[in-house]
């Protein structure tokens, strides 16, 4: 019998390897996670041509109050999966944040209005950089500019002032898990019979039948939203899906900041799983137009390159100040029932209209 004896050092040394290579899986595995979940965003918004700004603006603009319904169909659809994960104690509840009562207004209102001159939110910069719409990488390279200058950089002291101003905790606007379930599966149940009619009633002699086929790409958002709850907390990162935060993890991870000043997620001041969710995002929407024979390289005017740049500086210190933007607050938070959320999305709804009257009323007609 052959006795075998081991050093404590050599003990040391092979936990610390096994430690290393678990770390580095669960790393790598997080990245995957998140590149998963951003592909499936990207590929259900472009699949979809969805663009929740123009949801909104449309409902000024062209009249279309049905747009609301399908606006909060993603978000309640959304809710349904939240707390059944709450419940079932895959998701933390109630992760709280604070916000200012002057900042959250003002920056919704902010970056509704540059949403509009950028001809899409941030998301849909995102979805134009993987189609080929170069304006989508000059309104993503614009917002980490002006959001770096205003999260790390010289704007910081300034903007860390106006975030404190009237500073308040969010909160719940119902702590209950159960029965925000309830409320949530009650609303969704109304929507969807809305939807429905809607789509049953006779216009110039054509029935639609049941659901339109963009109706459910909203349902789909909402879905694609909700599992991306336990999968974002699974890896370490609490709040589901966010834009804002990880598109600035990128200049954060060369820049290297001691302080971040405004809406970031504490979870995406380094690059992780949120990185790769919008990389993924700028991935599938570039899949899907490859798919469906899509992609063109478009290249704007001076007109259009100024006015995106102007609405995407207008977007990054809004979304900074309010702690999130159209996707952060006004899908996701107001999913789960966010006082400050619900605010934000009511905001950015007045920003994206006051945009609308100023820039666009005379395609609309109105007056």
């Amino acid at each position: 019998m052959r006795i075998v004896f081991i050093h404590g050092a050599e003990v040391l040394n092979f936990c610390s390897l096994y430690i290393f290579i678990i770390n580095w899986n669960w790393g790598k595995m997080a990245l995957l996670c998140g590149l998963l979940v951003g592909l499936a965003f990207g590929f259900v918004l472009k699949k979809s041509r969805i663009c929740y700004m123009g949801t909104i603006r449309d409902v000024y603009l062209e009249g279309r109050n049905y747009n609301l319904l399908l606006l909060f169909a993603t978000i309640f659809t959304e809710a349904i999966l939240y707390n059944i994960f709450v419940l079932a104690g895959l998701v933390t509840d109630g992760y709280i944040t604070s916000y200012s009562l002057v900042a959250l207004p003002v920056g919704s209102m902010m970056f509704g209005f540059g949403a509009v001159m950028s001809s899409g939110c941030l998301t849909m910069s995102l979805v134009k950089s993987g189609d080929g719409r170069i304006l989508g990488w000059i309104s993503i390279a614009a917002f980490m500019i002006v959001g770096s200058f205003f999260s790390v950089g010289g704007g910081r002291f300034f903007a860390g002032k106006f975030i404190q101003t009237y500073e308040v905790f969010d909160r719940e606007l119902i702590e209950d898990a159960r029965i925000r379930l309830g409320i949530s599966i009650a609303v969704a149940v109304i929507l969807y019979a809305s939807i429905w009619r809607h789509n049953n009633k006779k216009k110039k002699n054509i029935r639609r039948k049941g659901f339109g086929s963009k109706d459910v790409w909203f349902i789909a958002v909402g879905i694609v939203l909700g599992i991306a709850f336990p999968v974002s907390e699974h890896f370490g990162r609490i709040g589901g899906v966010a834009i804002t935060s990880p598109l600035l993890s990128y200049p954060f991870s060369f820049i290297k900041p001691k302080q971040i000043v405004g809406g970031c997620n504490i979870y995406d001041q380094t690059f992780g799983l949120g990185s790769t969710l919008v990389l993924g995002i700028v991935l599938g929407s570039f899949l899907t137009a490859v798919a469906n024979k899509e992609f063109h390289v478009v290249v704007p005017n001076k007109k259009q390159v100024i006015k995106t740049i102007i609405g995407s500086a207008l977007m990054a210190f809004g979304a900074l100040v309010a702690g999130g933007c159209l996707v952060g607050n006004g899908l996701v938070k107001t999913a789960q029932f966010s006082a400050k959320a619900w605010i934000a999305l009511i905001f950015i709804a007045v920003g994206t209209w006051l945009a609308s009257y100023i820039f666009l009323r005379d395609r609309s007609g109105k007056s």
